[in-house]
C-alpha cells in the first residue's frame, strides 16, 4: 500500500482500514475491482505456478487454474475499460502476458516465491509483504501489469526491509512490467526496471513512519484530515476511491 499512500493517504486509509473508518462513524462507498487489478492478480497467480514448477510446467498447464481464479475475482462484478471490455478479452490478455513472462524468466534461478515476510515495528504494529520472488543472487523481483508503468520504490523498499530482517542481504530490486494492450496489438515484451536498494528502503521507512504518525493522531482526534488527501491524484474519482464524495473525504 505504500506507493498508494504517498499518492493519497485518505484513499489508501479508506481502502486498507475500512472497518476502522466505518467504526469511527464514517460510511465508505463500495467500489468494484477494476479489470486491470483482476488481470494483474491472475497473471501473478500464473507466474507463481510456473516458477514453483521449476520448468516442469508450460503455460498451457497452468491456464485452467489461472482462468478459474480470474473468474472468481470478477464473480461479484468488475469495472471494465476500453483495453479490456469483456471476459474473453481479459482471459486472452492474461494468457499472452503469461507466455511472455514464462519465456523471459525461463533461466531465472529463484530461491523464494511469494513468501510472506513480517516485521515487528513495535506497539502492536506489523509490517508485512509478499515479494513475488527472490533470486539466488538475492535480488527481489516484482511483477507488475497495467496500461502504464508506475514507480514502486516504496513497495520494493519495504520488501528489502523485510528480507534483510531475515538476515538476507538484498543485492538488488527490480520490477518486471507487462503492459496490458488490446488484442489487436502484439503483446509487448517485459520491461524490467531496477531500483536502488538503499534509497528505496529510506523512502519506505519515511512512509511507514508517516503512517504511524497519521494513525496515532487519528486515534486521538477521529479527524479524517489526519490522513492527507490529494484531489490532484489521477485516481481521485468514484471508480477508484471508496471515500470519494463521502464525509471521510469531502474534497
Amino acid at each position: 500500500m505504500l506507493p498508494g499512500y504517498a499518492d493519497c493517504a485518505r484513499r489508501a486509509s479508506a481502502s486498507q482500514w475500512r472497518k476502522m473508518v466505518n467504526d469511527a462513524g464514517f460510511r465508505l462507498r463500495r467500489t468494484l475491482p477494476t479489470v486491470g487489478a483482476t488481470v494483474g492478480t491472475a497473471v501473478h497467480k500464473g507466474a507463481a505456478i510456473l516458477l514453483k514448477s521449476a520448468g516442469t510446467l508450460k503455460v498451457d498447464d497452468a491456464l485452467s487454474e489461472v482462468v478459474t481464479a480470474f473468474r472468481e475475482e470478477i464473480r461479484e462484478g468488475v469495472t471494465w475499460d476500453d483495453t479490456t471490455p469483456e471476459t474473453r478479452t481479459a482471459e486472452q490478455q492474461i494468457i499472452r502476458m503469461l507466455r511472455v513472462y514464462a519465456h523471459a524468466m525461463a533461466t531465472e534461478q529463484v530461491t523464494r516465491i511469494e513468501s510472506e515476510f513480517e516485521g515487528d515495528l513495535g506497539n502492536g504494529r506489523i509490517l508485512s509483504g509478499h515479494p513475488d520472488l527472490v533470486t539466488v543472487t538475492n535480488t527481489i523481483r516484482d511483477i507488475k501489469t497495467g496500461k502504464v508503468s508506475r514507480p514502486h520504490h516504496a513497495q520494493l523498499g519495504a520488501y528489502a526491509i523485510l528480507v534483510e530482517n531475515q538476515e538476507i542481504p538484498v543485492a538488488g530490486l527490480a520490477v518486471d512490467f507487462l503492459k496490458r494492450v488490446p488484442l489487436n496489438k502484439p503483446q509487448p515484451e517485459i520491461v524490467s526496471k531496477s531500483y536502488a536498494v538503499r534509497s528505496s528502503m529510506r523512502i519506505a521507512w519515511a512512509l511507514i513512519n508517516q503512517i504511524i504518525r497519521d494513525m496515532d493522531l487519528f486515534i486521538k482526534t477521529g479527524d479524517s484530515a489526519c490522513f492527507t488527501a490529494n484531489p490532484m491524484s489521477m485516481m481521485c474519482n468514484e471508480k477508484f476511491c471508496p471515500a470519494f464524495g463521502t464525509k471521510w473525504c469531502e474534497l
